[in-house]
């Protein structure tokens, strides 16, 4: 029996990783139909961005496994495109923060419902529908992976682009508190 059980994991890992393809093709797909001039790297800080609120740089580049000056880069061209900005907090000049300004949060909500409407019509094609236990386990395998759930994270996207220095103690998270 162990092995029925080792081999219908490896059938789950192997349809998630064809689901994470499917849904990385969505992203790519939804960001280029909607000319929101923003790779998926980029759209990946948004997100970030959008779920941890205001994020220290250094924070942002160690979730994003990238180096610091990679990041530098690529916030220049999201500050440039008006999508996201850069600011001190209590005097400190020597730490940065980035935050989403509107049309930021406007883009990765674009994205989203873009998505949320693709996935839809996924789901209709293939004629699926939701039990309590595949919502139950989908919603585990979220948490475990350290993201939000789609009603939590709709809460902090209303709310993603409000003045960092106005963010409450519970939105202030470090890269070592979420992976994305």
């Amino acid at each position: 029996m162990a092995q029925r059980n080792d081999e219908q994991d490896e059938q789950l890992a192997q349809a998630l990783l064809a689901l994470s393809r499917v849904m990385v093709a969505l992203a790519a797909r939804n960001l280029s139909e909607l000319d929101a001039d923003v790779t998926l790297p980029q759209y990946r800080a948004l997100i970030i961005l959008t779920s941890n609120g205001p994020t220290r740089s250094v924070d942002l580049a160690q979730e994003l496994n990238v180096a610091p000056s990679t990041l530098t880069r690529m916030c220049d061209r999201l500050e440039r495109k008006g999508l996201i900005r850069r600011f001190q907090r209590d005097g400190n000049r020597r730490t940065i923060w980035l935050g989403l300004t509107e049309e930021g949060r406007d883009v990765v909500g674009r994205v989203m419902r873009a998505r949320r409407d693709e996935i839809d019509t996924v789901l209709a094609t293939a004629g699926l529908h939701a039990s309590r236990r595949t919502l139950q386990l989908l919603h585990r395998f979220v948490r475990a992976a350290g993201e939000l759930p789609d009603e939590e994270w709709w809460q902090r996207w209303q709310v993603s682009a409000d003045d960092g220095d106005q963010i409450g103690p519970e939105r202030k998270t470090t890269g070592a508190s979420r992976r994305h």
